[in-house]
């Protein structure tokens, strides 16, 4: 069906039992700015009028030229949409909204996508079924103020992913994946350019996912970032940063996941960038950190019982690095700092034996003015902890360490060493020391769990006179 005016209505409906439907609408603009066209395809209704809603292999495209457009596909039944002939959505222009819905009954769809160019956009897909191969949301070609959101509710679908970029220079866009299902193995986020919102959501009360990540490149600068998971299982989950006034925030309730890690390594160096994650569960294998440049700050905190290594590395001056553990058995806990007046601090409460370590300086340069703290609060036998702020030159100056083990049992070691002139070192085993989770009385300010995004509240278009 084809359509070349202003403001045309386009509808098909198949509802044929035996499936193996195809349906096209194509609207083209008008001579006008403002096109307002709206295109709708329903195959396998699930109306007992209509059909009996398990008809399946069908495929249906939508392709719309213009302005302030709407289109929107509604399937059910399974095996819809091979890789050749997706259900697709593709939109030229700006201002459009766009919907594909396939419901609890179309499982093992092909590929299912939205394509948008330019600005103002808003898209939207939902999948309640299982096993879909691949579901994408592409916004580009100057992609600013869009839109995106993508909710699944099966399990075992493949790749779930939104591409909101232009090359650098997309801003203000927001970026929405919530599934509820397990044994997903590719959910990932992609956006350039500055001051957009990335959110991932899964819920998993399974077998866990794949593959979660969320990258914002290009150099953009204040885009947020977070992932929240609920489930255990998971095998890899990062948060890739490329610039400045950043905000990274990992939230992780489970047991037994793979590597969680925020990496913001800019190479040029970003800045005043913020990075946390928040970890309760247990056997979980590694958790990391890494931060290039200066005034950043990184804080992982953690609940649970065996958890593998936990890592923050921060290269630059003036940046600020928390670990606060209460757990059994900590394999191990570190912090490495390279450059000047820096900040750590570590703490470890529970019971078992713990680990911790802060490494201020490199083989390579001399590292000033740094502050290192670790505070074993723990029951058990064996910890040690160990500051490092030495240099390969004329020695760090100015630097202070200090550990405290406030329950000193047997075994437990203590290791400081610095080079240099100026410095300062404290070690308490077995004394009385304010609690550093209240840190006013150590000198270091904790940051705050960063606000998540604002997640895009999308609804599906509405196309009036359509369903009556």
């Amino acid at each position: 069906m084809n359509s070349k005016t202003d403001g045309s209505e386009a509808y098909i409906r198949q509802n044929n039992a035996l499936g193996n439907d195809w349906a096209k609408i194509q609207q083209s603009g008008g001579s006008g700015n403002f096109d307002k066209n709206k295109a709708s395809i329903i195959q396998g209704d699930t109306d007992t009028n209509y059909g009996d809603g398990f008809s399946g292999f069908n495929a249906a495209e939508i392709r719309q030229n213009g302005e302030d457009n709407q289109a929107f596909i509604n399937q059910t039944g399974n095996h819809n949409n091979s890789v050749s002939t997706p259900a697709l959505i593709d939109q030229t222009g700006q201002d459009h909204k766009a919907s594909i819905v396939q419901t609890v009954t179309a499982n093992n769809n092909g590929s299912t996508r939205i394509t948008q160019e330019n600005q103002n956009n808003e898209a939207r897909i939902d999948q309640s079924g299982a096993n879909n191969d691949t579901t994408e949301i592409l916004q580009d070609l100057n992609s600013t103020y869009n839109k995106a959101q993508i909710v699944q509710g099966g399990n075992g679908n493949g790749i779930t992913k939104i591409t909101q970029n232009d090359g650098g220079s997309g801003h203000f866009n927001q970026a929405l994946i919530q599934s509820n299902g397990n044994g997903n193995d590719d959910t990932q986020i992609l956006q350039d350019g500055q001051d957009n919102e990335a959110h991932i959501n899964q819920t998993n009360p399974g077998i866990g996912n794949g593959t979660t990540r969320i990258t914002q490149n290009s150099g953009g600068d204040r885009n947020k970032a977070r992932i929240d998971q609920s489930g255990d299982n998971n095998f890899s989950t990062t948060i890739d940063q490329e610039a400045s006034d950043d905000t990274a925030y990992i939230n992780q309730t489970g047991s037994n996941n793979g590597t969680t890690s925020i990496l913001q390594d800019s190479l040029g160096g970003g800045s005043h960038n913020t990075a946390v994650i928040d970890q309760t569960g247990s056997n979980n294998t590694t958790t990391q950190i890494h931060q290039t440049g200066q005034d950043n700050q990184a804080l992982i905190r953690q609940t649970g019982s065996f958890n593998g290594l936990t890592e923050i590395r921060q290269k630059g001056d003036d940046n600020r690095a928390f670990i606060d553990q209460t757990a059994s058995f900590t394999v191990l806990a570190s912090i490495h700092q390279y450059g000047d007046d820096n900040e750590a601090l570590l703490v470890q409460k529970g019971t078992g034996a713990h680990s911790a370590a802060i490494t201020q300086g490199t083989g390579l340069a001399d590292s000033d003015n740094n502050l290192a703290i670790i505070y074993q609060e723990a029951a058990g036998v064996g910890h040690v902890a160990t500051v490092d702020q030495s240099g390969p030159f004329t020695g760090p100056t100015n630097n202070e360490a200090r550990i405290y083990q406030t329950q000193l049992t047997v075994k437990d070691e203590s290791h400081i060493t610095q080079y240099g002139n100026q410095n300062e070192a404290i070690t308490i085993q077995g004394g009385i020391v304010s609690d550093p989770s209240f840190p006013g009385s150590l000198g270091v300010v904790l940051p705050d769990s960063p606000d998540g995004p604002l997640s895009p509240t999308l609804s599906s278009p509405q196309f009036t006179g359509f369903f009556n």
